[in-house]
């Protein structure tokens, strides 16, 4: 029997559920940020903020709490600067749904996290999606192909007709379970 059992349960077990909220807590010290489905957000900021309140003192046994969480040298240093020099608060901002079971997502970020340690470390991701930005600056370009150590011009190449993700970029979301 679960009785006097508080906060979401994210269909796990406890320990499942303490392991997620760690490694979520480890994940939003690295970097700053994390998107996640809404539910678990919910819960890490939940998390996150009475974890920043028990730490806010700078003693020996709130470096040892925060390495028993954090479990990282490295981690303990930023996150003892980030209490000193940084907000303490956690905010979550809805960012969309997620493709393939359309679970709502979140983006739960440490405010304050850029003041302190300077910009955000671009993701592989939004590389991707500035060098797509530069060349659709460009609208069309030039298709050249070698044969045989000579460069042959083949015309100008429409960029909406290549890329096919970019048309359902507004889509909305599904009515029913089946989509229809």
């Amino acid at each position: 029997m679960n009785k006097r059992t508080s906060g979401a349960k994210l269909g796990r077990k406890k320990s499942g559920r303490e392991a997620l909220i760690r490694n979520q807590i480890r994940s939003l010290f690295t970097y700053g940020f994390l998107v996640t489905t809404t539910p678990k957000a919910k819960a890490l900021k939940s998390e996150v903020e009475s974890f920043l309140s028990k730490t806010s003192e700078d003693s020996l046994q709130t470096q040892r709490t925060l390495y028993s969480v954090l479990g990282n040298a490295s981690l303990v240093q930023k996150a003892s600067k980030l209490l000193k020099e940084g907000e303490n608060k956690v905010g979550i901002i809805k960012v969309g749904f997620r493709d393939g079971d359309n679970a709502e997502t979140s983006k739960v970020s440490l405010l304050g996290y850029e003041d302190v340690f300077g910009k955000k470390k671009k993701s592989v991701r939004s590389k991707k999606k500035d060098k797509k930005e530069e060349k659709k600056k460009g609208e069309t370009e030039f298709v050249e192909e070698k044969k045989d150590d000579k460069v042959v011009e083949k015309g100008e190449v429409d960029k909406s007709k290549l890329n096919i993700k970019d048309r359902f970029i507004n889509k909305e979301r599904a009515r029913s379970r089946s989509g229809i």
